[in-house]
């Protein structure tokens, strides 16, 4: 189980998994687990997620149950704790906390961000933003934003990146209604972002 060291930022803990198990060992792991998986109507990639998933909550906090709300965000029924999910490219990250409100997002490094800066980010941000890796940890603060703001009819333009991280200091962001502390690390060579919100 390639299972990473888990990440505490404040008081959310990220559990990591590099997936380099077949779908079939991620199966047999699960059952070994107690963890009834159910149909998973999906592509091989996406179940192998899924599955990595609920092994990740399972090692996490012990909770073997996940579900989505109508918005496909993450709900643990037998959890009192928020959970946020992302993956790419054979890494799957979870965030848990029991009292700050956040999001979690990770990305495979490329540069094909930038082929989209226009979509996502503000003239202010493009003027100031200007790398892949600038831009990247732009998309993933406001995705993490995104997902910590609970609201799927929102737009990636509605969050704001008003200071990015440095690697000593904690990146800044906003929503019209929240601001949210932004934290990063590279992981496998992925940007692993997680945005708490300070109202919590």
């Amino acid at each position: 189980m390639p299972r990473l060291d888990d990440i505490v930022f404040d008081n959310v803990t990220v559990s990591l998994w590099h997936v380099t198990e077949s779908l079939q060992e991620l199966t047999m792991l699960c059952t070994r687990e107690g963890i009834t998986l159910g149909e998973l109507p999906c592509s091989v990639a996406r179940c192998s997620e899924m599955s990595v998933e609920r092994l990740l909550l399972n090692a996490t906090v012990g909770v073997r149950r996940l579900e989505h709300d109508a918005d496909g965000a993450p709900v643990v029924p037998d959890l009192d704790a928020r959970v946020s999910i992302s993956h790419t490219r054979g890494l799957v990250a979870l965030a848990v906390s029991r009292q700050a409100r956040h999001g979690v997002d990770v990305e495979y490094r490329s540069d094909r961000v930038a082929r989209v800066v226009e979509r996502f980010m503000n003239d202010d941000e493009q003027q100031r933003f200007v790398t892949i890796d600038e831009q990247l940890l732009a998309w993933t603060a406001k995705e993490a934003m995104f997902k910590a703001e609970g609201n799927s009819k929102l737009l990636m333009t509605a969050f704001q990146v008003d200071r990015l991280p440095d690697g000593i200091t904690c990146g800044v962001g906003h929503s019209a209604t929240t601001v949210y502390d932004i934290m990063t690390r590279t992981v496998k060579d992925c940007i692993l972002t997680l945005t708490i919100a300070r109202d919590e």
